[in-house]
């Protein structure tokens, strides 16, 4: 694996430094990418490309959450659009939506509990699509895709929103049991600072697995992984 590009950063206005889920393409191809150096203020970037490579300019959908668990503030105008669903056709997988601005989405997708890499493309506010690569860069037939939306809309008071940072050692990932049922998780996922392809299985109330492998489809059990999960109170 080659050394993770850092010259990608971004301003963020927080009290504390947040949970970063971050997607990133070049030429609507998805890369694999890992927010890294991240503090209240900024953080970094890391991209690389199918073959290991450092990508120093892409495109990048980000969502920063505090750490913890939260509700949507109704005062606040900003509604969440979440989907779990099986999908076929890589290349062309259209959800539509209802925001009252372009929104900013980031997905993961797996099948049999393979994670590939994910990516929305023509976002706006009526709708979007997603493409979805292995780790190759090859189009998979079809993957149970997560998508979780941020944008300008009516939000919905029994949304919680829960994000955590952990190193992972394989195994379930526990998280508190304040869900009415599973939640959508999109996670982010390194190994030294290089970023690795992750999706979150098998969700519950109670947490859900995760499968890493590196850029050349390795299963990695040592993981940083940084998470974001969306359902109702």
């Amino acid at each position: 694996m080659a050394a993770p590009g850092k010259d990608i950063t971004f301003s963020i206005a927080f009290d504390s430094a947040p949970v970063v889920v971050v997607n990133a393409s070049v030429d609507a191809e998805p890369k694999i990418a890992f927010a890294i150096n991240i503090t209240k203020h900024n953080f970094d970037l890391a991209v690389i490309g199918d073959d290991g490579s450092v990508v120093s300019s892409a495109q990048v959908q980000w969502i920063a959450v505090p750490a913890g668990i939260s509700k949507l503030d109704p005062g606040a105008n900003q509604m969440i659009q979440t989907e779990y669903h099986l999908h076929h056709i890589s290349d062309n997988v259209g959800f539509p939506s209802a925001f009252g601005t372009r929104p900013a989405i980031v997905n993961n997708a797996h099948s049999l509990s393979e994670p590939y890499i994910a990516f929305a493309l023509n976002n706006t506010p009526t709708g979007f699509l997603t493409i979805f690569r292995d780790h190759d860069g090859s189009s998979p037939p079809e993957a149970w895709l997560q998508t979780i939306a941020v944008g300008v809309g009516e939000p919905d008071p029994d949304m919680m929103i829960q994000a955590g940072r952990r190193d992972y050692y394989g195994g379930f990932l526990d998280f508190p049991t304040l869900f009415g049922g599973g939640p959508v998780v999109v996670v982010s996922a390194a190994k030294d600072g290089v970023p690795l392809i992750a999706s979150a299985v098998d969700q519950t109330t109670e947490g859900f697995f995760l499968s890493i492998v590196d850029d050349e489809g390795n299963p990695v059990y040592d993981a940083q992984v940084q998470w974001v999960a969306v359902g109702l109170q």
